[in-house]
């Protein structure tokens, strides 16, 4: 062979090998490019270089990262002419966790890596743990994003720096639960939670990232090390979405190998052994250039918290408006409603994953139907119970399902369902006797019913309608009591207190077979009212403490979101019972009006236009005067009368559908007298009597005098006056008292001499305004008063009592009111209890010991809040509420402002003139 042909040939091949590295060379780089390229479109934050981190960035769910940069390689072509640079990822979502070497050059990538944890996604979408035995270490410059492993209270709470070794202990034990609990809810569908969370970002599981800083002295002890090293076993802790980075110092592990922390060492052998180490960066080619990412500085530090300070949590809305539109437009509503399971109602509330609905089945043949809700203020409580109230309603007839709802915290809540027609009763009051009578009146329904059943061998309420159906007779509603707040019926250790606790007992033992069950609803559950007869627990965040009283674990505690919620069914509340899901989301202030609305439509057409049902509804925020105008009071008196006219006082405040009223009639004890500290309630209740005693005689010439004996430093003082526009009305101030009295003991001597005439004379009655030892109603008679004076003068006390015994047999009634009970035993002396028995009609206002008035023995506050009252009064004249400690009425004072038909009316002037007294 000629050599130079051989030269050739070899210079040939030479350039032929140099073309086909140089492909391969090139072929590597667009795929690494090709690679990088598509890291870096997916996620700015984890693979764009430190210095340009900005806070103006916002990562986003379907960007979430598969790994973070670590650096740059430069690699050259063999000539060295030219060269290509692309970064360096790691994809930590490949490894069951990554070690990296202490004394290596890679050993700052640590805090570079959990800063672009914290970057890299949207606000909430991950937990950032990090751990350190150096409290002054490079975590600390992250301290001030981090907040306690316990605080529900915060909103951000997604950034943790640990270095206490409970906390750590704490943090291993909550992994491990998270962990348990993650593989058996996503990874038994799915290969890893990044897979799931691709799929289902509207139900996006957040991430949770762990950083530890020299794990041989930061984890020492405890066992700290061993669950750890349990954590990733398997890759379980990358499958469950629990990343972990960790540095280890190999020189030190030399040297304790034979030390009392052998055990210890051992343990991170074994989680060595299952990490992906870092102890150089392989280079691609021997051409290339490495070059790491330097340690990121203050400057980058503090964009970090800045990020942090400026974000928001990113909220999941997942709801039902789709479906309950269809539902609407469709018209249908429980017509062609599919046969269900018996004895069992389901209810919709919320998504256990993207597609799948999470539906509550409330079980009336086993387990107990009752439910407990809590979760603190701001969770999502109340739009879970919208979920049971609407989804209930959409599903069930008013015929089948019927709601009692009350708002123990006078919100606004339920106010939306008034239209609703399976409401039974509404209360937006805070009254406890109110919500204490529901519970009253389910004990008796579950009686009643039990009855009925036991008459037809019925074991069930299912059982006793399917029996009316085929002898065509009217069926049984479920009847579903919702108490929001329910913790405040037990703030005092009263009667109402004890009341309460035996009537939940009793419905939750035998509410089942009647289809009488509650929902108690609560921020804060009592430690009185037991939780072991109650078969749905429903939680949503709360406090540790919390969330163990209300589903029997501290699985609530770490919940993260609004709306996100746990189920668990058990009677010990086992954590691994625990059922997470979210909320659907109920716009209250669009949607639920116009669904309520369409609801109520769709009943009606079903029904020729009229409502069947009972509703009682009882708003605190918006009261109706039941006597409306004077007006109205003429016409109802010019129809003849089988009764005596009542005067309307209040909205009860208990179950009950009539108003407070008691009447005045020609017998003995017919006085009312009211003693309280609530004077504007107090005026406004003789405003309001006064009024309707005018209007319910208006052609017989009846009177009102009111002696308003409060001093001029007083905000209500004259604000009775107006009243005095009226001929039938007179009005006066203590220094007329005199001769007012003495004008109304006259008419009194009058009708004395000649009784069989005052039958028909018209009906009188005396208001005094603030009866007190007053200076003019107690002064001597010579001198004006009635106290002490010439002997031939009666008192004006003397008269009163005289007024008090004799008048009501001729027509004459008094009204008093003391500011406080002392003021009246003080003034009345000898007086008082012979003068008390002789007024039937008793109301205590707060404060002033009002509850002396009823004979208690102690001072305890009869009434809770400015604007209600307690009254009491012969039983014929109203139901009464209760035996025993409260025997008597509690009511809500009529106080409606705004009522255009009370314009340019009396009413209208009193209202305005004693508004209700803010508390």
């Amino acid at each position: 062979m000629n050599s130079s042909i051989g030269l050739k040939q070899m210079q040939l091949n030479i350039e032929n090998e140099k073309r086909r590295r140089l492909d391969i060379l090139n072929g590597t780089f667009d795929r690494l490019k090709e690679d990088a390229g598509r890291f870096v479109a997916q996620s700015g934050n984890a693979y764009m270089p430190l210095v340009e981190f900005s806070s103006k960035h916002s990562p986003t769910r379907s960007n979430a990262p598969q790994g973070f940069l670590y650096g740059k390689e430069e690699i050259k072509d063999l000539n060295g002419s030219g060269h290509f640079v692309f970064p360096l990822i790691y994809e930590f979502l490949k490894e069951n966790a990554t070690a990296i070497e202490e004394n290596g050059n890679s050993a700052h990538l640590l805090f570079n890596f959990a800063l672009r944890a914290i970057m890299s996604y949207p606000f909430g979408d991950s937990n950032v743990y990090m751990l350190d035995s150096n409290v002054s270490g490079d975590f600390n410059r992250l301290s001030s994003i981090s907040t306690d492993l316990n605080d529900t209270d915060t909103e951000k709470n997604f950034f943790h720096y640990i270095t206490s070794d409970n906390e750590k202990s704490e943090l291993l034990s909550k992994l491990e639960k998270i962990m348990d609990r993650n593989v058996r809810n996503y990874v038994s569908r799915y290969p890893n939670m990044y897979e799931y969370n691709k799929q289902n970002e509207t139900m996006f599981e957040s991430y949770h990232f762990v950083f530890i800083k020299d794990i041989g002295n930061t984890l020492p002890g405890n066992g700290q090390m061993e669950k750890l090293a349990r954590l990733v076993r398997m890759g379980n802790a990358t499958k469950a979405g629990i990343y972990i980075f960790y540095t280890y110092n190999k020189n030190q592990m030399e040297k304790v190998a034979n030390s009392y922390y052998t055990d210890n060492f051992k343990s991170l052998q074994l989680l060595l052994d299952q990490s992906h180490i870092i102890e150089k960066i392989d280079r691609i080619d021997s051409d290339s250039e490495l070059s790491i990412e330097p340690m990121a500085d203050i400057s980058i530090a503090n964009k970090v918290v800045d990020f942090v300070n400026e974000a928001k949590p990113v909220r999941v809305v997942m709801s039902f408006k789709k479906d309950i539109e269809a539902m609407l437009q469709e018209g249908n509503l429980w017509k062609n409603q599919k046969p269900e399971k018996k004895n069992h109602l389901f209810i919709p509330v919320g998504y256990e994953n993207a597609v799948t609905k999470k539906v509550v089945d409330i079980s009336f043949s086993g387990a107990s139907p009752h439910i407990y809700v809590g979760g603190k203020t701001g969770s999502g409580k109340s739009i879970l119970l919208h979920n049971f109230i609407l989804n209930g309603a959409l599903k069930y007839s008013p015929e089948q399902l019927r709601f009692y709802l009350v708002d123990m915290k006078g919100g606004v809540s339920f106010v939306g369902y008034k239209k609703l027609p399976h409401i039974a009763a509404l209360s937006a009051s805070s009254s406890r006797h109110y919500a204490e009578s529901l519970l009253e009146l389910f004990c008796k329904e579950i009686d009643n019913r039990t009855s009925i059943f036991r008459r037809f061998s019925a074991t069930s309420l299912d059982s006793y309608n399917e029996m009316a159906k085929e002898r065509g007779e009217k069926t049984l509603p479920y009847c579903f009591a919702i108490i929001d707040e329910f913790q405040e019926l037990f703030g005092r250790n009263d009667s109402i207190s004890r009341d309460a606790q035996r009537s939940i007992e009793y419905i939750h033992r035998l509410g089942r077979a009647a289809g009488v069950f509650l929902a108690l609803c609560t921020q804060q559950p009592p430690s009185n009212v037991s939780r072991s007869q109650v078969g749905l627990k429903l939680s949503l965040i709360c406090r540790p403490n919390d969330s163990i009283a209300l589903i029997g674990n501290d699985g609530a505690s770490r919940l993260k979101g609004i709306g996100r919620a746990i189920i668990n069914t058990t009677d010990t509340g086992e954590e691994r019972y625990n059922q997470e899901f979210q909320t659907a989301y109920v716009d209250e202030k669009n949607d639920l009006p116009r669904y309520v609305e369409r609801i109520n439509e769709i009943w009606l057409s079903q029904n020729n236009g009229v409502d069947p049902l009972d509703h009682m509804i009882y708003d605190d925020n918006e009261l109706e005067v039941a006597i409306s105008t004077n007006e109205k009071m003429q016409t109802r008196k010019s129809e003849e009368q089988t009764h005596l006219p009542s005067m309307y006082v209040g909205m009860p405040g208990f179950y009950r559908k009539e108003h407070v009223k008691f009447y005045f009639h020609r017998d003995s004890q017919s006085n009312v007298v009211v003693v309280g500290g609530d004077r504007p309630s107090a005026l406004r209740l003789s405003g309001i009597v006064a009024l309707q005693f005018l209007a319910s005689y208006p052609r017989t010439g009846s009177k009102v005098f009111i002696a308003d004996l409060q001093r001029q430093t007083e905000p209500t003082y004259g604000k009775l006056e107006f009243l005095g526009g009226d001929t039938n009305v007179k009005h006066c101030y203590s220094y007329g008292v005199k001769d007012m009295t003495k004008e109304v003991y006259d008419i009194l001597e009058q009708r004395r001499q000649n009784r069989m005439q005052s039958v028909n004379e018209p009906e009188l009655l005396y208001i005094i305004e603030d009866l007190k030892p007053d200076g003019n109603f107690t002064a001597g008679g010579g001198g004006g008063g009635f106290g002490f004076g010439a002997p031939t003068e009666k008192s004006c006390l003397a008269m009163l009592n005289e007024l008090v015994s004799d008048g009501p047999d001729l027509g004459i009634h008094v009204m008093v009111y003391c500011y406080n009970y002392k003021n009246m035993s003080d003034l009345l002396n000898n007086f008082s209890d012979s003068m008390l028995g002789k007024i039937e009609v008793k109301i205590g206002l707060k404060g002033g010991n009002s509850s002396k008035l009823f004979s208690y023995g102690n001072n305890q506050e009869i009434v809770d809040r400015y604007g209600e009252g307690f009254i009491r009064m012969p039983e014929d004249m109203g139901l009464k509420y209760c035996d025993g400690d409260d025997y008597g009425d509690p009511f809500r004072i009529y106080d409606t402002l705004g009522d255009d038909r009370l314009r340019d009316s009396q009413w209208e002037k009193l209202f305005n003139n004693l508004p209700n007294r803010s508390y």
